[in-house]
Parts: structure tokens; sequence; C-alpha cells
């Protein structure tokens, strides 16, 4: 029988091996966590947000699918040949992010850290609030993600400057790309959002 190995948190991966049992019963699909140690040669499918340092439990192998936003954080010498990396791009993970990212600036732009610590004291010590157009959010990754959070935040005011290995150009963003640009966009922002490419 041909399986899928979930590689990741154990109750999303027994979700999934529900949904596989649901819709695809003809692949068995497991938890790899409850794998350890084993070598497995039915695997041939592999889903993770993080890469292996070794691949070899899992002989058959054919295709890994990438759990996260992007690939990055695969070495891809590490994968074995003949086997395809594939990034999943799920319905709503773009609105997601957005909103946890639109989340992050405000709560820092309208000091909630500052705020919650006064709670727990019993103290009130409001501070002044100043307009969003003076607040810059520099975007780190200008990928599908990263283009809407800054879509996002310009949208409510935030001025946005943006970073990617290659040039992009992007409404209402200064972009920056490449090496040797990472100097000059470090010092501008106010916020950070490190999206995936």
């Amino acid at each position: 029988m041909t399986s899928f190995a979930y590689r990741g948190d154990l109750q999303r991966g027994r979700l999934w091996a529900r949904l596989f049992a649901e819709r695809m019963p003809a692949i068995d699909c497991r938890v790899v966590s409850e794998l350890e140690g084993d070598v497995d040669a039915t695997v041939h499918y592999l889903g993770t947000w993080a890469p292996l340092a070794d691949y070899s439990r899992f002989p058959s192998l054919e295709v890994i699918f990438a759990l996260g936003a992007g690939v990055d954080q695969f070495d891809l010498s590490l994968v074995p040949p003949g086997v395809a990396l594939v990034r999943l791009e799920e319905p709503g993970i773009v609105g997601m992010m957005q909103d946890y990212a639109t989340l992050a600036v405000m709560a820092l732009h309208r000091d909630l850290p500052i705020y919650l610590e006064q709670q727990r004291r019993g103290a009130w010590l409001p501070a002044a609030v100043l307009p969003a157009a003076r607040r810059r959010v520099g975007i780190l990754g200008l990928g599908q993600m990263g283009a809407a959070v800054a879509a996002r935040l310009t949208a409510l005011g935030f001025p946005c400057s943006g970073w990617s290995r290659t040039p992009k150009a992007l409404p209402d963003v200064r972009c920056h790309a490449g090496n040797s640009a990472l100097g000059p966009f470090w010092p501008r922002a106010r916020y950070w959002s490190a999206c995936c490419h």
C-alpha cells in the first residue's frame, strides 16, 4: 500500500490521517512522530514543514510536500535525487498571514505590550498615539504573502518598505532587492514582518 507520512504536530497529523481515510482511503496516512526510527518502504509522499537531515528511512520517497508557505528552509542538496519538492498553496493562508501580520503591527503600534504590563501591575499610564503614517513597516520577503501583507498594511496607512532576493515593484512599497540592499533596508522600519518568498 502507498503511504503518505505527515511530519509535524501530532494532533494536526491525526486530522490529516482522518481526512485521508475519508477522502483517499487507498493511501495510508501516517504521522511520522509515531514512526520515529522506522524505515518504511511504503512511504512515497512526505508532508513536512521542517526538512529532514536524512531521508534514507523512506527509500521509496517520490514527493516531499512543503507544508509551510515556502521552501526556503529546505537544503536542496539533502533532498534525494529524483524526489520532487512541492510547495503547497493552502486556500486562505494568504489571508491568515495578512491577519497575523496586521495583528502584530497594530499591537505594537498601539502599545499593547505596554498596556498589558500596566494592567498586570494595576497601573494606567496612557502613551501618546502616533498616526500609522509615522510608523514604517519593513517586510522581509515580497513573494505572494509579503506582497499581500504590504497591501493590507498600506491600506491601513502604514508606509512599507520591502526586501526580496530579486527585484520587485509593488504599489506604495519602497522595494529593495539583493544582499547589498539589506544595509539600507534595515534601519528605515519601526516594525518588521518576515514573509516567505
